[in-house]
């Protein structure tokens, strides 16, 4: 089996099969700001990402019906929301299948390493992802 993992503010799905990326994030790292001293007020508040949406591509499945599912893990290897459940399909020899999950906000629980966990039946595929601090330019 062969997927592919794609990291992007938004996807959009295209007449016959395609998939426009706004945003996309090339090597899988997003770079946030360095976070700034908050008013006593502002500090219980989340730190987030506006929108963040992966897309999954399948092609070369074994024939015959398959559960998709998935699970994003923050930097601690905790469960980042709740296991998204995807339904259930064939991939047909030839073909591909596409799978769109967003994140509208995504809500930080720290920077790092996050997983996106995607799993054919009880196959597990991790796509990692990274979390990091833009680094300050020169002055």
């Amino acid at each position: 089996m062969k997927i592919n993992f794609f990291l992007a503010d938004e996807f959009r799905a295209e007449v016959g099969g395609k998939q426009t990326a706004l945003g996309l994030y090339a090597d899988n790292k997003i770079l946030i700001e360095p976070r700034v001293e908050l008013k006593s007020s502002d500090s219980e508040l989340p730190e987030g990402i506006d929108r963040l949406a992966f897309l999954l591509n399948i092609s070369e499945a074994s024939q015959g019906m398959h559960k998709f599912r998935g699970q994003i893990v923050d930097p601690l290897g905790k469960p980042h929301g709740p296991e998204m459940l995807l339904g259930d399909g064939e991939v047909l020899k030839g073909t591909s299948r596409s799978f769109i999950i967003e994140a509208k906000p995504f809500l930080l629980k720290g920077k790092g390493t996050y997983m996106l966990n995607f799993y054919v039946d009880e196959d597990l595929q991790s796509f990692p992802f990274h979390i990091i601090d833009r680094p300050l330019e020169k002055q």
